[in-house]
């Protein structure tokens, strides 16, 4: 399935998507959160200097002409109105200088019904309170006090407040991957079972099938789908091998009874043209004999059945028997064969030998087919490791490789061989082609 935490990925698609989608949803959800928090703080925070200006200003009211004492945090400036005169009666040191004729602005801005109300107004780095009381204690006059109040504490707080939200809402956007990445992997984890499953059926006549859960969802039906595919691929292997038995079958005895027919006239008919016509068409019988056998082979090893009967035999005989059977061939082709069995190789060997027969034949006919015969056919026998090693090594034809086909003598060569317990290999690279078969004794 590959890797599941690969970008690619179903599980890591499924957790970026609801990664985005929380991400957007809580994004939103705090933005107007935030809003509501930052109003409720700085209403809050208007109310609390209200509070403070209203407590300095009741004091004020009932002692006109005494200053009130104020905290280090309490900038204040006092105007005393009467009639329809204000005079500044007094400014702290360190009331904003910039804003010392404020007073004048905030006067027309917070008249209200019986001097009651206060206005807050805030202006760059300040809050200013407006707070207007009638002088008690028989003086006549409204007093009027402006705290300001520095805004930078509220304006960090609120600050903090963000960068807190923002972390927060980036931490539980990275949780919800992690969780969800892990859901969606316990979620698909029977999906990546069905694939391991899947990749260990082998075609054959009696293949694997997969679970079925008994969930009734999509996955019991997913498995369900790949269990019917699995039997129409049956079906067909076994329909193809079953052709391919009936074709070698039906043509196996005409060709032997050709062959026959041929090598007999050739007993009979004097040397010359018709000799060989007779013997063109002799070697191509064979040719057809071997190929019918091969397709015959390559039923059986599809449909597993084909029988091995392991038996003693000789190597270097039975490669003997073959080079002289396939002589004819060889001969026309003009291919010479270099031949190098060391003695100590003329040990018995345990395998199929009909079925060893067919792997030379295959690996010979391969090499005369598609080889160069400016250079002899190198077959080399000997012993390696407890083992032994046959290998066979020809130049390649160039022009007939590009009309080589499916390799289909090689792939039985193979085939038969690891029926065996034998190992063969194959290889053509730089021009020369190379086949080894060990053969363990």
């Amino acid at each position: 399935m590959g890797n599941p935490f690969s970008f690619k990925s179903i599980r890591f698609k499924i957790a970026i998507a609801f990664f985005a989608v929380f991400l957007i949803v809580i994004s939103v959800s705090n933005y107007f959160l935030f809003d509501q928090v930052k109003s409720s703080i700085i209403q809050t925070y208007y109310q609390g200097i209200t509070v403070e200006a209203e407590s300095i200003a009741r004091s004020l009211a009932e002692r006109p002409t005494e200053v009130p004492i104020t905290k280090e945090d309490q900038p204040i400036q006092i105007w005393f109105k009467s009639g329809f005169e204000s005079q500044k009666f007094y400014e702290r040191a360190d009331f904003p200088e910039v804003y010392t004729d404020l007073f004048s602005v905030l006067q027309d801005e917070a008249y209200v019904p019986e001097l009651e109300s206060s206005i807050i107004l805030e202006l760059d780095s300040f809050t200013f309170c407006l707070i207007e009381k009638q002088a008690l204690n028989g003086q006549i006059g409204i007093v009027s006090l402006i705290l300001a109040k520095k805004n930078q504490l509220i304006f960090e707080q609120i600050a903090n407040i963000k960068t807190w939200m923002i972390l927060a809402n980036i931490g539980a956007a990275l949780l919800s991957f992690v969780i969800a990445l892990l859901i969606a992997g316990y979620t698909l984890k029977p999906i990546r079972q069905l694939t391991e499953q899947a990749k260990s059926i082998k075609a054959s006549l009696a293949m694997d099938r997969l679970p079925v859960s008994k969930a009734n969802d999509e996955l019991t039906e997913l498995a369900e789908t790949i269990n019917a595919m699995i039997q129409r691929i049956e079906s067909s292997i076994q329909n193809q091998n079953q052709f391919f038995a009936s074709a070698a079958h039906e043509l196996r005895t005409p060709l032997a009874n050709m062959l026959a027919e041929l090598e007999l006239k050739l007993e009979k008919v004097d040397h010359g043209n018709h000799s060989e016509t007779l013997q063109s068409q002799r070697e191509e019988v064979i040719r057809l004999k071997y190929v019918v056998q091969d397709f015959l082979l390559m039923s059986q090893l599809k449909a597993d059945t084909l029988t091995i009967h392991m038996t003693p035999f000789r190597l270097d005989d039975l490669l003997y028997d073959v080079l002289e059977k396939m002589n004819p061939s060889i001969k026309e082709s003009e291919f010479d064969i270099s031949l190098n069995i060391v003695p100590l190789s003329e040990v018995k060997m345990k395998g199929d030998k009909s079925k060893m027969e067919s792997i030379l034949v295959n690996i010979i006919q391969n090499a005369v087919k598609y080889g160069c015969n400016s250079k002899p056919i190198r077959i080399s026998q000997s012993i390696i490791n407890n083992s032994v090693e046959l290998t066979i090594i020809n130049q390649i034809d160039l022009k007939r490789q590009k009309m080589s086909g499916n390799k289909l003598g090689l792939w039985i060569c193979g085939k038969l061989a690891e029926k065996q317990g034998f190992t063969f290999t194959s290889s053509d690279e730089s021009g020369v082609f190379t086949t080894s078969l060990i053969i363990p004794i």
